[in-house]
């Protein structure tokens, strides 16, 4: 399943549509966020935390800010709803790194866990995983921070500087400077010509 399917919306329903019935307290419209957007979040967080557990835990932290702030402090549109859940995703993250919660997992091994259920093909995608992490692991980490929005998150480059809070030519810069070590990491191995 490619990432386009993932953000496919049922009957029309738009972004907005359905964060209004989730702020008027409707619980299977943040079931149907949750799944929505689950997969890019979760992911983008992945590859920037690096350890699944912790990802899976801020990830939760992010759909649980989501809902706080639908019932107290209502998006007010300034931004798209990608956006602002971007957002939200960036300060879950930046709050993990301020607070340096890291205790390793020596124990848990995730070639154990089960595969994923919406998976086509869980080794092809394993493998993609792991290749988009290790080249993502050669960037520096604003590069990382903004490929990883443009690639795993679908953002464009102007939901990635509204999220990240910087003008729209740093992030042409940091991607034009990540995917350019990608290539070049890429060329030297031999995988581009």
């Amino acid at each position: 399943m490619d990432r386009n399917t993932l953000l496919e919306h049922p009957a029309g329903e738009t972004d907005s549509e359905l964060l209004r019935r989730l702020i008027n307290g409707d619980g299977s419209a943040f079931t149907q966020f949750m799944n929505r957007y689950r997969s890019p979040i979760g992911r983008y967080v992945h590859s920037r935390v690096r350890d699944r557990h912790q990802a899976e835990d801020i990830t939760q932290e992010v759909f649980l800010r989501v809902l706080r702030a639908a019932q107290s402090s209502p998006h007010a549109g300034r931004a798209s709803v990608k956006t602002w859940l971007f957002t939200i995703a960036n300060n879950c993250m930046a709050d993990h790194f301020r607070l340096k919660v890291r205790k390793p997992l020596a124990l848990v091994n995730d070639k154990d866990d089960p595969p994923e259920p919406a998976a086509t093909d869980h080794t092809e995608r394993i493998a993609s995983d792991d290749q988009t992490e290790f080249l993502l692991d050669l960037l520096p980490d604003e590069q990382r921070q903004a490929v990883a929005m443009k690639i795993i998150g679908g953002l464009t480059l102007a939901e990635i500087a509204e999220v990240l809070g910087c003008p729209l030519g740093t992030v042409k810069s940091r991607l034009l400077y990540g995917l350019n070590k990608i290539h070049e990491h890429l060329t030297r191995k031999g995988g581009v010509r």
